[in-house]
């Protein structure tokens, strides 16, 4: 399991199927498009809690469209 992360999400392949924001409900949340986008005060935020890190792959996994990305900063 990585240490610290930062997420982002693909716009051009999110479907808005609502799955991330299910599991990350303080992170992600809907656009104006209905799609997912990280919040605000979450973006580019380097996230090293191991709970949330543990939340956040369990959403990457669980996007049907692979627009959730985790970039590992260690």
């Amino acid at each position: 399991m990585p240490k610290k992360i930062k997420i982002k999400i693909n716009k051009e392949a999110c479907n808005g199927c609502g799955t991330c924001i299910s599991i990350l409900p303080d992170i992600i949340e809907f656009d104006s498009n209905s799609q997912a986008e990280v919040k605000l005060e979450h973006k580019e935020k380097i996230i090293d809690d191991p709970q949330l890190i543990e939340q956040v792959m369990l959403a990457k996994e669980s996007c049907p469209t692979e627009a959730f990305i985790v970039e590992i900063i260690e």
